[in-house]
Formats: structure tokens, C-alpha cells, sequence
């Protein structure tokens, strides 16, 4: 997560994942037959939001990289290189996934302890 930066968190991150995997959604539902033309509008606006917005995230990463004194890029990024660094690493962006994914799954967990605990406790009755 790069702190500071809208949508970058835990919830913009989801919002990107769902908006990206809308249209592959969509298609599955297109050959069941229960998708529309007004769907598709949704699911395409939707995508185009979230490209926008990680083309936006690219480029603020990129004019942050052409602004912040050199000193200051060859300490964050180690080797001296001549092309302007994006200092919007990629290793954020997998945190940030990661940590995503990690709630995600102990939301499913839960999820799955609550219902068995509720079947355990119907069956004592």
C-alpha cells in the first residue's frame, strides 16, 4: 500500500481487483445467457474507472520519480540508473495484494467457523 495515495488501500485495491475481473464475470454470464447490453455498459465502465485509476497511480509515481531530487531516488532505489524511476515500486502493489488476500481469507474462515458453529449447535438440540 503506498500511504497517502487515494485508492491505494485495502479498499481501493479490491475495487480494482472486482473492476478488473468484472468483464471475465460478465462473459461467463454472456454464454449462460443471463447478461444484457445495459450489463455491459456497467461491466465496461467499471473496467475503463479502474485502468484510469492504475494509469493515474503510474503517472504520479512517474512525476513524483521526475521531481524528488536525485539524491534522494539513488537512496531509495539503490543503483544509478539515467531513466526516471517510478518510486511507486512494484513490491507495494504486491503487499498490497497480499494483504488483501490475507483478509479476504480469514473472512472465509470466519465465515466457515460461524456456520459450523451454528450446525454444532443446531444438531445438540
Amino acid at each position: 500500500m503506498v500511504a497517502g495515495v487515494p485508492g491505494t488501500g485495502i479498499g481501493g485495491i479490491f475495487y480494482l481487483l472486482s473492476a478488473l475481473l468484472m468483464p471475465f464475470i460478465e462473459l461467463i454470464k454472456t454464454f449462460a445467457g443471463k447478461s444484457s447490453k445495459k450489463r455491459w455498459k456497467l461491466v465496461s465502465k467499471q473496467m475503463f474507472l479502474a485502468c484510469g485509476m492504475l494509469v493515474g497511480f503510474w503517472l504520479t509515481g512517474w512525476i513524483l520519480g521526475m521531481i524528488l531530487p536525485k539524491e534522494q531516488l539513488l537512496l531509495s532505489f539503490g543503483a544509478a540508473t539515467h531513466k526516471i524511476p517510478n518510486v511507486f515500486r512494484v513490491e507495494s502493489v504486491y503487499f498490497s495484494f497480499l494483504t488483501l488476500g490475507t483478509i479476504l481469507l480469514l473472512v472465509q474462515i470466519f465465515s466457515f467457523l460461524s456456520h459450523l458453529r451454528g450446525f454444532v449447535t443446531s444438531i445438540k438440540k
